[in-house]
């Protein structure tokens, strides 16, 4: 048995209730020291890929967050182990249909009831996963047309608003009736 379930090298091992068996094995008793020995070995990180989930939004949305939004790609958790916690940047905010949002910061944790932190018993890697942000709809609305003196023309001059303060419209050319 190892002295714990971590990553690490050199750790002890201990061996205890070693028994003989076999043809032979009546022909040689084992002493009380010999039943119970200790040596060392090493527990290798364990490796695994995370990837982020592709997400189409629209502009102005965010993307969604959590780890339903990720795969282990590759490798696997180890019994009672979970993935709690994972970072996920998206790429751009603006319109784009080849944008990327990249996992990073994994969290795992055993889930046997303790809740210890497992991540330093894993090598990860992430890949990243495709974000599609799609143009917002706009519909400007007219708030009012302002009245003026005859002078031959048809343009008119109006106040007309937008869903977003960030954002200004230009009306080519209005027809006053």
């Amino acid at each position: 048995t190892f002295a714990d379930k971590n990553a690490g090298n050199g750790k002890t091992v201990t061996c205890t209730g070693i028994t003989l068996s076999g043809t032979n094995a009546g022909n040689y008793s084992l002493s009380a020291a010999s039943a119970s020995k200790t040596s060392a070995a090493s527990i290798t990180k364990r490796l695994i890929t995370i990837k982020a989930n592709d997400q189409t939004i629209t502009y102005g949305s965010s993307i969604t967050t959590g780890t339903a939004q990720v795969t282990i790609s590759s490798g696997t958790l180890a019994t009672n182990d979970a993935l709690v916690g994972i970072t996920l940047t998206q790429s751009t905010t603006n319109y784009t249909t080849n944008g990327s949002i990249t996992p990073s910061a994994a969290t795992i944790k055993d889930s046997n009831g303790t809740g210890n932190a497992m991540t330093t018993n894993y090598t990860i890697s992430y890949d990243t996963g495709v974000l599609k942000i799609n143009k917002a709809s706009l519909t400007p609305s007219v708030n009012t047309c302002n009245d003026k003196v005859y002078d031959a023309s048809a343009s008119a001059t109006c106040t007309i608003s937008l869903a977003t303060p960030t954002l200004s419209l230009t009306a080519k050319s209005t027809a006053y009736t």
